[in-house]
Order: C-alpha cells, then sequence, then structure tokens
C-alpha cells in the first residue's frame, strides 16, 4: 500500500487471507459434524452406551420440544436466578467470615 492506495500484490494478499479463513471454517464446521455423525453412529452400533453419554438425535428432540413448550426459558431462568442468588450468599457470607476474622 503506497500512500493508502491498494496495489494488485495487496489485494491479492487480501483475498488469499479471506479465501485461507473461509477454508478453516469450512474445516471446522466439517469437523462438528464429523464428531457428532460419529457419536450418533457409535450409539446407533452400541460401542458407547446412550445412558451414559446421551444419543445426539434425542438430545436435539428433547431441545426442540423444551423450546416449543417453553419449559427451556423457564428452566433457564430458574437456573440462572439460583447462580446469581448463590454468588450473592457466599459474597455475603464469605465477606462476613473475611470480617470476622480480621476483627
Amino acid at each position: 500500500m503506497a500512500n493508502g492506495v491498494v496495489t494488485g500484490s495487496g489485494l491479492r494478499r487480501a483475498r488469499s487471507r479471506k479465501s485461507a479463513g473461509r477454508r478453516i471454517l469450512a474445516y471446522q464446521v466439517l469437523l462438528v459434524i464429523a464428531i457428532f455423525a460419529l457419536w450418533e453412529l457409535a450409539i446407533q452400533q452400541q460401542w458407547i452406551k446412550a445412558y451414559l453419554y446421551g444419543q445426539p438425535s434425542g438430545i436435539w428432540r428433547e431441545f426442540i420440544k423444551a423450546i416449543s413448550d417453553g419449559s427451556l426459558l423457564n428452566h433457564t431462568w430458574v437456573t440462572a436466578y439460583e447462580s446469581i442468588l448463590g454468588f450473592v450468599i457466599g459474597g455475603v457470607l464469605g465477606s462476613a467470615a473475611g470480617l470476622a476474622m480480621w476483627l
């Protein structure tokens, strides 16, 4: 780049980097798909036990069911509430204990 002007070689390098990024993203997506496919196959062929690892298709079915009946949002809210409440209680009790030890 000379004086703010992109030269031909600079443009080629930029396109090459963009192309490499897309290629890497495609490989990452394919890897995730392959892992889920292998997991599903391993459950169906009984190489691993479904009650220990779950089955991707069954997990997906339950996810869709929980979204459609609204229970996922409710459970997410309860979990977030309990996490925040636990953090606050732990912070207050920990601060009180630390103050008590200091005094």
